[in-house]
């Protein structure tokens, strides 16, 4: 028989707002800082599946080479053939 918590009196859970909650860690990770994307929080997903908090992204340069688009320098452009 299982017994009810004394303070939110859920049984075999905890509710949001319990001292003995516990959020549901998240499986997606930061790669840039290793700690979990939780829910609301803004990232980004690249080709490879990693994954990285909005605020952890150093520099477009990096966002870039990590989304694996090159820079390219413009050549001549004239179309008189």
């Amino acid at each position: 028989m299982r017994l009810c918590c004394p303070y939110c009196h859920g049984v075999g859970y905890h509710k949001v707002g319990c001292p003995e909650y516990e959020p549901v860690q998240s499986s997606y990770m930061c790669c840039e800082c290793s700690e979990p994307i939780e829910i609301g929080d803004e990232f980004l997903e690249n080709d490879d599946g990693e994954y990285i908090h909005r605020e952890c992204i150093p520099g477009i340069n990096w966002l870039a080479d990590w989304l694996g688009y090159k820079f390219e320098e413009m050549e001549d452009f004239n179309d008189d053939d």
